[in-house]
């Protein structure tokens, strides 16, 4: 009877285990064919060819200003995934449980090999150039993770915002206002979003590279963010010559 009852208890949870990891094993969804575009392996169903070349071709007339600024020393070469529903993408990254969520904002994601994307559709589509320079914002992520995996939020995102030129609307310091000190720590990426982080960090990058050059900025992330050997400065210093410059009103 105890083992009838554990059956009962433990087949539910396999089968819920197999369907939450299922979609993890391959990235691909079905009836997604592999193309060769701009020198990318793009993975794509047929309807998608469109936005598929889109992005591939973002990606080509960014790979080498990518290339120069963080100088990965990583050949590996880095596959694209265009998919057809924003749903199999979040799906494919974190598992079938994503699919309980709704997150508009996320478009895009990636690992150490490959670039997971929407299909942008072809060019004039709604978002289209949002989705296919989202693309390019992941591609950064690929290298910045290969050259050091455990990067802070803060400047993971700020680093692939910088270098994909996605800077936010011109006011939008003086609009927002400085964050708050612990925004540079957060980890939950809804929070971040909401909390403006992808805007403040890019501003924040872009005041790193101005004031202590590019060069640094890259140490940073290659030194695990260890201001106080790279900038000679502790974080909450810099974090506050930031403010000063960025938010000189607040």
């Amino acid at each position: 009877m105890r083992t009838k009852r554990l059956l009962l208890f433990l087949v539910p949870v396999v089968i819920l285990a197999a369907v939450e990891i299922y979609p993890l094993a391959r990235k691909a969804t079905p009836g997604m064919i592999v193309s060769e575009l701009e020198g990318f392996r793009v993975f794509h169903v047929p309807a998608d060819e469109a936005g598929a070349r889109a992005v591939a071709r973002a990606l080509a007339e960014s790979r080498d200003r990518v290339m120069a600024a963080l100088e990965p020393g990583d050949s590996r070469p880095v596959a694209v995934y265009v998919y057809h529903a924003q749903k199999d993408m979040q799906a494919r990254r974190y598992g079938a449980i994503t699919r309980l969520f709704s997150l508009d904002w996320w478009i895009g994601d990636n690992t150490r090999d490959a670039v997971l994307i929407v299909n942008p559709g072809p060019p004039g589509a709604p978002n289209h150039d949002h989705i296919v320079t989202a693309a390019v914002h992941e591609f950064v992520h690929v290298l910045t993770d290969r050259l050091n995996p455990r990067t802070s939020k803060w400047l993971k995102e700020g680093l692939a915002c910088y270098v994909a030129g996605q800077a936010p609307p011109a006011g939008f310091a003086r609009q927002a206002g400085p964050p708050a000190f612990a925004l540079l720590g957060a980890s939950n990426p809804v929070a971040f979003a909401k909390a403006g982080g992808y805007q403040h960090s890019y501003v924040y990058v872009d005041f790193l590279a101005g004031r202590y050059g590019w060069p640094a900025v890259r140490d940073l992330l290659l030194a695990g963010e260890d201001y106080e050997a790279v900038l000679h400065k502790s974080r909450k210093e810099i974090y506050e010559e930031w403010l000063a410059a960025a938010f000189p009103e607040s």
